[in-house]
């Protein structure tokens, strides 16, 4: 069987981000499974078109990139980078389409009429434009994401979302919807298997912040409430990765914090099998990677209401509101330990199962096999 996923991929073909990195994880078990697959990625301004034959990567799988150049792709819903996908699938002839991301990728499945189409939902591009742009560009854009959104969405034979409620992050209930979680990587399950015997017992007063500098991720407002944090609990010390802008000249001021750069997989995972909060103050999410690789990891998980975290997470994490005191107080307990804590991590390393990259391409595989059986065209 031949999967051609259509997908974002960072230069160097190296996922960056939550989605790019479960895609990525996705995509290298299902090789492993039997599945021939090919990726492709835009190239954005600066990166190599492919032309020609495409070659393996060391993964075994293939790596396509397809032009969208251009400020302004949003305001033309991404036809020409559509087209140029719908010229490639045709010289590849897979048995399967599977786009990630209700934008340029699932517009372009969308339009992919001889071939049995899956859309997975990871996020909510109206929510992130809302929280990138100023006010007046996101209204003038946010009606060409949506038609884009509805090409996706109606496009497809079957909608995978990542979040069991398809209200956290589509517009409309779609044709035939399949929950599938995230995979997340195995190197967290390796981690957690080692955690119990190489975490210090005074890491644990550590916070652990992985959410970059984007508005969204709510940085700010984890900000705003560390003095409070730090005061109530002198020796707690929070870590951030690859926070930049003004909330890190902020936070450099502060006692108790250390920042450090971006980190890949491997680090994080060894950051949270070290011990800590694993803290996620976002304003909003869908279903972010980071819940299942702390419970994978034995880490208590401080996450906001916002999206589709309390339908995830509840029972497993720390839930509060996205504002600095309620963040103060949640993070607080969770420093403080006690048998709430420890049940919220027992049950996150049962959860944590359900990520579990070889299940989650399982699922993916029998959802395949149904669409070709059933001669979706």
């Amino acid at each position: 069987m031949h999967v051609a996923m259509l997908t974002d991929l960072a230069a160097g073909d190296r996922p960056v981000g939550g989605v790019q990195r479960a895609v990525i994880t996705l995509a290298e078990t299902l090789v492993q499974a039997g599945i021939d697959v090919t990726i492709i990625a835009p190239a954005r301004p600066g990166q190599q078109i492919t032309t020609g034959s495409i070659p393996l990567t060391d993964t075994a799988y293939r790596i396509q990139r397809i032009e969208m150049s251009g400020r302004y792709q949003a305001f033309r819903e991404f036809v020409p980078y559509r087209r140029a996908v719908a010229t490639a699938l045709g010289n590849l002839r897979p048995d399967i389409v599977h786009a990630h991301g209700l934008l340029h990728n699932g517009a372009a499945a969308a339009g992919a009429d001889l071939h049995p189409t899956i859309l997975t939902a990871h996020g909510d591009p109206l929510a992130d434009a809302r929280a990138h742009y100023p006010r007046a560009i996101y209204f003038a854009v946010s009606p060409f994401l949506a038609r884009t959104i509805q090409t996706s969405i109606r496009g497809a034979d079957r909608l995978v979302n990542v979040t069991p409620e398809w209200h956290v992050n589509l517009p409309e209930p779609p044709r035939r919807m399949v929950h599938i979680p995230n995979a997340i990587e195995p190197l967290f399950f390796r981690e957690h298997s080692t955690a119990s015997t190489s975490a210090d017992p005074s890491s644990q007063k550590r916070v652990l912040f992985f959410g970059g500098s984007r508005k969204i991720k709510g940085a700010d407002l984890l900000a705003t409430a560390w003095p409070s944090i730090h005061r109530s609990h002198a020796d707690a010390e929070l870590v951030t990765f690859g926070l930049e802008g003004q909330v890190a000249k902020h936070l450099k001021d502060l006692d108790g914090v250390t920042l450090h750069d971006s980190v890949d997989s491997s680090r994080v995972a060894e950051e949270m099998a070290r011990g800590g909060v694993v803290a996620i103050p976002s304003r909003y999410e869908v279903a972010p990677l980071l819940i299942p690789e702390g419970w994978a990891s034995d880490a208590p998980i401080v996450a906001t209401d916002v999206g589709g975290v309390r339908a995830m997470a509840e029972g497993a994490a720390l839930i509060c509101e996205p504002e600095p005191p309620s963040i103060a107080a949640a993070i607080g307990r969770a420093l403080e330990g006690g048998q709430e804590i420890e049940t919220f991590v027992a049950e996150g390393a049962s959860r944590a199962r359900l990520h579990d990259p070889r299940a989650i391409a399982a699922m993916y595989v029998a959802l395949y096999e149904e669409l070709l059986e059933e001669g979706v065209s």
